[in-house]
């Protein structure tokens, strides 16, 4: 058998899809629990991703990935390379290992630019810092500094929001953004996230969020390193749901087979999913629409 890590259980969060600008996802090919949110303060947006799997740290702590987060490196020896994270998977690009981190990297006259993974468009000042990020949309976020780096203010358009960031031991993350009498708040504990204006974030000790709160919704994930199989399951306030879901794969198979039960009250919708590796495809057995509510919970 194939050694799986993760045991996911989860809740209303992903079950009720209740917000928009918060979605949480299950990688079948890394078996990680994936976050994407988007932080909307006054007219600026800030994407902010995490994956259980990652061991980058960003400006939003350990395992976190944003738009803030990259800079250029430059060695004694003459090379330049890139240091920041993945948006489609929050992972690192290690400068010292990852050939990526020499790639897509072009002289300006102010500094580099450098097209990100998910095409947006990256500016660095003669310093190596992130000065403006371009989505594909044309959207541009601009980050103002103060004269040892520091980021002080985010600019979009018109809209200008002031940073206040935290200090650790470890690193600078980024605490308060204010906006108009406004505040968006962030907290850390030895580099780690645990708590938003809206979120509240539990880790374990290998410093994985093992819950995750939000207005008054709790999501759940449970890690096992041990067993073969992996196990999600989820309870819905709302709703009432509870979800069994079992993934296992083979040794050398290039299929993840996905056994899923939704129950609602009395009522069980027992689900069987093949998810191709190489093909990417999924192949349904059982409850059609049990099958679609779970696949927006894989992130594919």
């Amino acid at each position: 058998m194939y050694l799986i890590r993760k045991l996911w259980i989860t809740t209303a969060l992903a079950l009720a899809a209740l917000n928009a600008s918060a979605a949480s996802r299950f990688d079948p090919i890394t078996q990680s629990y994936f976050i994407e949110e988007t932080e909307r303060i006054g007219g600026i947006e800030i994407q902010r991703m995490y994956s259980s799997v990652s061991s980058f740290r960003g400006h939003f702590g350990y395992g976190w990935c944003s738009d803030l987060d990259a800079r250029i490196i430059r060695y004694s020896n003459g090379e330049t390379r890139y240091r920041g994270c993945d948006p489609s998977s929050a992972e690192m690009i290690d400068p010292r290992t990852d050939l990526r981190s020499a790639s897509r990297l072009v002289p300006t006259g102010t500094g580099f630019k450098r097209q990100r993974e998910d095409g947006a468009t990256q500016k660095f000042d003669h310093k190596g810092l992130l000065a403006s990020v371009t989505l594909v949309g044309g959207r541009e976020l601009q980050i103002e500094r103060e004269s040892g780096g520091q980021v002080r203010a985010l600019r979009s358009g018109a809209t200008l929001v002031q940073i206040e960031m935290e200090t650790d031991q470890v690193d600078l993350s980024l605490a308060k953004v204010l906006d108009l009498g406004r505040e968006k708040m962030f907290r850390y504990r030895d580099g780690l996230l645990i708590a938003t204006t809206d979120d509240r974030y539990t880790y374990d000790d290998d410093r994985n969020v093992i819950r995750r709160e939000r207005n008054g919704d709790v999501e759940s994930v449970y890690y096992d390193s041990e067993n073969d199989r992996v196990t999600r399951i989820g309870w819905s306030a709302l709703s009432g749901e509870r979800l069994l879901l079992t993934l296992e794969r083979k040794e050398k198979s290039a299929e993840i087979e996905i056994r899923a039960e939704l129950e609602r009250g009395a009522e069980m919708h027992p689900v069987r999913i093949l998810y191709g590796l190489d093909t990417r495809r999924l192949d349904l057995v059982g409850d059609r629409r049990t099958a679609r509510r779970i696949l927006q919970w894989l992130k594919t």
